[in-house]
C-alpha cells in the first residue's frame, strides 16, 4: 500500500523513508514525476519497468546548480541558458564528464533545476540528484495530477508526494547544448518557440529544431 505526503509538509516524509530504497511520484513545476535515486541501478530498472520504457538514461533533477560543474562540461552559451532560465523549466542536454557513473549517462547528460524551493528541497534529501522523468506510461500523456498518477502506477509506487498547485501542465523544454554554439530543440514544452527564438537572436547563436 503506498504512502502520500503533502510536499508542503515534507518534514514527515523525511523523517520515516529512507531514498536510497523507493520510488515516489512527486510534484514539480512543469508535470508529476516519478523518480527516485538515480545511481541505485534497482531503483533506476523499477521506474524503466513502471514506464514500460526502454533502456536510455533518465533526465536528472538537481537541487542546486553547482551539481551541473561536478557531473557535466558546460559551454559559454550554456551557462548563459542556466543563469537566464534556471531555476525553471528548461531542461539542457550537456556533454557529460568521463568520470560520471554509467547509470547517468554516457556521451550526453539531462539536467534541471526546478523553480519550487520544497521540490528542491526533496532532491537535497536525495542527495541532491533524483530521477527527473514523467509520471506516465511510455508513450502517454503525463500525469498533471496526484489522481493521474495513481491511474498510471496505483500501489507499484512506494510513495506519493503532492501538490496540486504546483504542476503547470507541461513538460519542460528539452535543449541540445552539447554541441557548441548551436542550440538544438530537443522538445517545446514549458519554455516556448517565441521565446526561445527572441533569446537566440538577442545572443547570436543558431537555433535549430532536432527533426524526427
Amino acid at each position: 500500500m503506498h504512502k502520500v505526503f503533502n510536499i508542503r509538509d515534507l518534514n514527515k516524509y523525511v523523517s520515516s523513508v529512507d531514498p536510497e530504497w523507493h520510488t515516489i511520484i512527486y510534484p514539480t513545476d512543469t508535470v508529476y514525476g516519478i523518480g527516485g535515486d538515480p545511481l541505485n541501478q534497482i531503483i533506476v530498472s523499477r521506474v524503466l519497468h513502471l514506464k514500460r520504457r526502454v533502456l536510455n538514461p533518465f533526465p536528472i533533477l538537481i537541487s542546486k546548480v553547482d551539481y551541473v560543474y561536478k557531473l557535466a562540461y558546460v559551454s559559454d552559451l550554456a551557462e548563459k541558458f542556466m543563469e537566464y532560465f534556471w531555476p525553471g523549466g528548461l531542461t539542457i542536454l550537456f556533454k557529460a564528464k568521463y568520470d560520471i557513473p554509467a547509470i547517468l549517462g554516457s556521451k550526453v547528460i539531462g539536467l534541471r533545476c526546478p523553480a519550487p524551493r520544497e521540490l528542491r528541497e526533496l532532491i537535497e534529501y536525495f542527495g541532491g540528484l533524483l530521477i527527473g522523468t514523467s509520471a506516465n506510461i511510455s508513450g502517454y500523456p503525463p500525469a498533471t495530477s496526484y489522481l493521474d498518477a495513481y491511474n498510471y502506477f496505483g500501489d507499484r509506487v512506494d510513495y506519493y508526494i503532492v501538490d496540486d498547485e504546483m504542476p503547470h501542465g507541461k513538460p519542460s523544454t528539452v535543449l541540445d547544448l552539447s554541441g557548441g554554439d548551436v542550440v538544438k530543440i530537443i522538445r517545446v514544452g514549458y519554455v516556448g518557440l517565441d521565446e526561445l527564438s527572441r533569446i537566440c537572436g538577442e545572443w547570436g547563436c543558431k537555433l535549430v529544431v532536432k527533426s524526427r
